[in-house]
């Protein structure tokens, strides 16, 4: 967002580039194709290490565990005890 914003609120008298609230259109898209490209990169290659370490350990716990609570899959107890 303060990416984006740059574009909105800088002023020539400050950094030497007017921005959207000035009338510089252009600028204002150069801070949004950015963010949208740094958005994207940082799913990428999330995703791409994600998919590298679920090749040597899972990335999730299998579905039943999920539904017992992990503290029980995992660790064999109970952390929470609402019955007492």
């Amino acid at each position: 967002l303060g990416t984006i914003l740059v574009g909105v609120f800088a002023f020539k008298g400050i950094n030497g580039i007017s921005g959207l609230l000035e009338g510089n259109v252009h600028q204002f898209l150069v801070q949004l194709f950015a963010a949208v490209i740094t958005a994207v990169y940082a799913f990428i290659i999330t995703y791409v290490a994600l998919k590298v370490i679920n090749l040597f350990t899972p990335v999730r716990v299998p579905d039943d565990v999920e539904v017992k609570g992990l503290d029980h899959g995992l660790h064999g107890e109970k952390a929470y005890d609402y019955t007492s």
